[in-house]
């Protein structure tokens, strides 16, 4: 009988134990024929001192080495020879004793019905994770192993290891030989022989001592080889499913974090394509906390709507958790976050929007991965966090965030649908997506419309019974059911939003049947009108000719019937005098000013940006400089004309400024390098069927957010945040241009350090974007925070009045309800101008809507800057009151005192009063 001795080597002089080694193999009793290292190009005196006794050595390229095709390679040969055994020995192993090999090849021939065995090996270090991890793996009692004991082994049936085995040649030919593969080649054959009939062995007799390093980084590979082997033989798993020896047996105190650092490198490598998202999901966290723990200056829709809803949610005040102008998936979230973690609406909205934003990676990663490869996928996740635009919607406690992750679910699932559309998992997947994205936004119910549209087409064509679509509806309709329900007993339809009532009463003037489901005594009734055809580009802009002070119109003193104004062509939408965009985040009480944080429907809406810091959440591209009087709500019922003519210059300069925004919400410097990735992709023939659709996906949704405006009201205005929401959809063919202008940089001379350089450059431009805003809100030079340190001085002060007055009006509620305008319910009310409207929210209570005064109810404070009144002059743009005085506010009929002036302060250069309703003295 020829038995050879193989051992593969790299460097193993360095690594220790070599000598040992060899001098072992020299003394053991069992006749060796032929003594082989294949030896992957060492650079230490491996093959010197292996060639000094005798051993043969067939070298090899380490770049080509392959653990499994390399041994295959030397059995083939060792066949052709007429070899029966083979040792294969790991570099690192020591024999215990001289007849170690002899009791391991006498095992395997004793025994002939086992192809191979392996010996037992053991630690010379007690306490050590490998020690513990050898007295696991190698018992004390030899056996043999066979599909019988799958059901009690699991996948330590098949356990085997070369590092100290021996086989018989014929049987390693005729069950295959070893598989290709660069880990995990022992386990794989001695799986496959187990599973066509065959057995292997064990031989706890034979002894070898081998030790491995307990380095963090060693621990972490070795993890990470396990994980990457089982995740790439998942059939492995499968038939012999996990081993739970380890969790049978205790684990010492001494092995915990050894343990722990091998298991996240196996993690990592196992479930890499969910290891790597999260620690995305993570990154961004990371890059977002210091903005969320520092930004206490609300945006104007989260101060008037979504932080006061949530707050009501956490306290289960469900009559102003809910509004039909409102969809619910925002403050619902923030409402539950507030309620676990007992913290105030806006912390909440911040973190359920950071949340949101966080999860659209998951389905980001996946769907390039799919689509593009892993390398592809990892990168544009990265450049998903890096765009600064789509970053602030989380810290800013946005509803955009919802819609990304709705819109990147549905794309997830369009991905899984072309790889295998028979599975239902994909249709859930774009179930809840399209749920997402209608309850995140109302305006998105058109763009949610077409998706379906598009894929129960798809599901016709390919199936011709759609029954998956049509499930897929009825789970959709499902999710949104609460909603519809909720606003049916509000407003009396069954809608998303008090905007799609219009919708609803078009198509039950074709469908009769659909009247039955109008609610007849709801809580806010309704009436919203479609706007006039002709009010498309006849609003005048702001600074130009033509403009109408809407501040100035009379009041008509007409009852509030629930419809905000008594103009023709008013929507009911908002008391700004003008259609209201519907689209925008305007549904808060109204102070009185436009609101700042959505596109101006009256003079420069084309493209305003109300964030000084063009934080890409509000859109009047410059910061308010105070009450815009062409959309100010003065309180008071509107009579201008619905249509206003203006010049030709006003029209161009407001198409111009449209245009501009569009082309500022696609976020033009990613699009560059996405045109970049299509035209490389199209060169290289890999453009397909799915690419095209998810370009036009992309295409569809800006044009519907640009011109969803003038779908709804027949206004041409947008806003940037309405466009941002598209980019992901690009990203992957950006990461492409990326990944191409690389290549191309890096052939150019001195081409590495320019994009080293120009990588450092992007990184720190990313960093300015992303926390500018809250740069600029500490520093007190700049508008904005001159305008946050005002409103928190001022809501400071009012916080500690209203502690100072009689307890039954801490908790006093208003319950006067406005379909088209949210308000808190909570009090003290607060009278303000429109570059302080977030005063409200941050003082304790809320804004004065602007259809109280009708109501006859008065607000409990007046803020106001010194500058804007003087003594018998300005109304301070309060009109119910023109008697300014020095310390007092008066009717303007009767002339009777209604505010005193109870405390002044002058902060940042700008002199602020605060005035107290005379009835509310403390005390009283």
């Amino acid at each position: 009988m020829k038995t050879a001795v193989v051992v593969p080597t790299l460097n193993a002089v360095k690594r220790g134990c070599w000598y040992e080694l060899l001098r072992a193999i020299a003394e053991q009793q069992l006749q060796i024929d032929l003594k082989l290292i294949v030896d992957s190009d060492s650079s230490d005196q491996t093959v010197e001192l292996a060639a000094a006794l005798g051993w043969k050595c067939l070298r090899h390229d380490r770049r080509n080495f392959n653990h499994g095709t390399t041994r295959a390679r030397i059995v083939r040969y060792l066949a052709s020879k007429g070899f029966d055994t083979v040792i294969f020995l790991s570099q690192d192993v020591v024999l215990s004793e001289p007849g170690t090999l002899k009791k391991l090849t006498d095992f395997l021939w004793m025994h002939p019905e086992i192809s191979g065995c392996c010996g037992k090996q053991i630690s010379l270090h007690e306490k050590t994770l490998n020690a513990w991890q050898r007295e696991r793996c190698y018992p004390n009692a030899s056996r043999i192993r066979t599909a019988a004991d799958i059901p009690r082994d699991g996948l330590m049936a098949a356990f085997f290891s070369n590092a100290f085995a021996a086989w018989k040649i014929r049987d390693l030919i005729r069950f295959g030989n070893f598989p290709k593969t660069d880990f995990g080649e022992d386990t794989l054959l001695a799986a496959h022989i187990i599973e066509n009939g065959g057995a292997v062995g064990y031989c706890a007799e034979a002894i070898a001592i081998h030790e491995h390093s307990n380095a963090p980084f060693e621990l972490f590979r070795r993890g990470w080889q396990i994980g990457s082997f089982h995740r790439r033989n998942p059939d492995l798993l499968r038939k012999f499913r996990d081993s739970s020896l380890i969790a049978r047996k205790s684990i010492p105190a001494g092995v915990i974090l050894p343990l722990a650092i091998k298991a996240m490198g196996y993690c990592s490598a196992r479930f890499r394509d969910l290891v790597l998202p999260a620690l995305l999901f993570i990154l961004l966290w990371f890059l977002l906390a210091p903005c969320i723990i520092l930004d206490d200056y609300p945006l104007p829709d989260i101060a008037t709507r979504y932080a006061p809803m949530a707050e009501a949610f956490a306290r289960h005040d469900w009559r102003f958790a809910f509004h039909p102008r409102i969809t619910p998936l925002l403050p619902v979230s923030a409402g539950m976050i507030a309620s676990i973690l007992r913290c105030d609406g806006f912390l909440a909205c911040k973190l359920a929007s950071t949340l949101f934003l966080s999860l659209s990676i998951f389905p980001l990663y996946a769907a390039t991965r799919r689509l593009f490869g892993r390398p592809m996928a990892v990168l544009t996740s990265l450049l998903f966090i890096a765009c600064p635009y789509i970053s602030r919607f989380g810290y800013y406690g946005s509803r955009e965030s919802g819609t990304i992750f709705g819109l990147l679910l549905c794309v997830y699932a369009a991905v899984l649908l072309s790889k295998n559309p028979r599975k239902f998992a994909p249709w859930g997947w774009f179930a809840l997506g399209e749920t997402v994205i209608l309850l995140s936004r109302g305006d998105m119910l058109l763009f949610a419309a077409l998706l379906f549209t598009a894929l129960f087409i798809w599901d016709c064509i390919r199936f011709r019974i759609p029954f998956r679509g049509i499930l897929t509806g009825f789970a959709v309709f499902i999710l949104i059911l609460p909603t519809l329900c909720c606003n049916r007993r509000m407003i009396g339809y069954p809608v998303l939003d008090t905007r799609h009532t219009t919708i609803f009463k078009f198509v039950s003037q074709r469908i009769p049947t659909l009247k039955q489901l109008v609610y007849p005594d709801p809580v806010m009734p309704v009436d919203i009108a479609a706007p006039a055809a002709e009010t498309l580009l006849t609003k005048p802009f702001h600074g130009e000719s033509g403009s109408v002070d809407y501040a100035n119109v009379p009041d008509t003193n007409v009852p509030d019937t629930g419809i905000s104004d008594t103009n023709a062509t008013d929507t009911g939408i908002s008391d700004t005098n003008v259609p209201d965009t519907g689209i925008s985040d305007t549904n808060a009480p109204d102070t009185g000013v436009s609101d700042t944080n959505a596109p101006d429907t009256g003079p420069d809406t084309a493209t305003a940006d109300t964030n000084a810091t063009d934080a890409g959440i509000s859109d009047t591209n410059a910061p308010d400089a105070g009450p815009d009087t062409a959309t100010a709500d003065t309180g008071v019922p509107d009579t201008s004309p619905s249509v206003v003519r203006i010049p030709q210059r006003s029209l161009r300069h407001g198409l111009s400024k449209f245009l501009k925004t569009i082309w500022g919400g696609i976020f033009p410097f990613f699009l560059f390098f996405a045109a970049i990735g299509i035209v490389g992709r199209i060169r290289r023939r890999q453009w397909t069927g799915f690419d095209t659709l998810l370009i036009m996906t992309f295409l569809v949704f800006e044009l519907l957010a640009a011109f969803q405006v003038c779908l709804f009201y027949g206004v041409l205005a947008t806003s940037r945040r309405y466009l941002f929401i598209g980019i992901p959809l690009y990203l992957p063919y950006a990461a492409l241009g990326f990944r191409d202008f690389r290549r191309v940089l890096t052939d150019l001379t001195f081409g590495k350090t320019v994009a080293a350089f120009l990588a450092v450059l992007l990184c720190a431009a990313f960093f300015y974007k992303l926390y500018s805003p809250i740069f600029t809100e500490f520093f007190h030079d700049s508008a904005k925070g001159m305008e946050r340190d005002i409103q928190l001085a001022a809501a400071d002060w009012i916080r500690s009045d209203w502690d100072r007055l009689p307890a039954s009006r801490e908790t006093a509620r208003l319950n006067f309800l406005k379909c088209d305008q949210y308000q808190s319910g909570k009090r003290p009310l607060i009278r303000t101008t429109g570059q302080w409207s977030r005063l409200g929210f941050m003082a304790g209570g809320q804004d004065y809507p602007g259809f109280f005064p009708v109501r006859g109810i008065r607000p409990d404070y007046i803020v106001l800057p010194a500058e804007t009144f003087e003594e018998n002059g300005s109304d301070g743009g309060i009109p119910e009151f023109i008697g300014f005085e020095k310390d007092v506010l008066r009717d303007p009929g009767a002339g009777t005192p209604r505010y005193r002036k109870v405390h002044v302060n002058r902060l940042d250069g700008i002199t602020f009063a605060v005035f107290r309703n005379i009835a509310l003295q403390p005390g009283d």
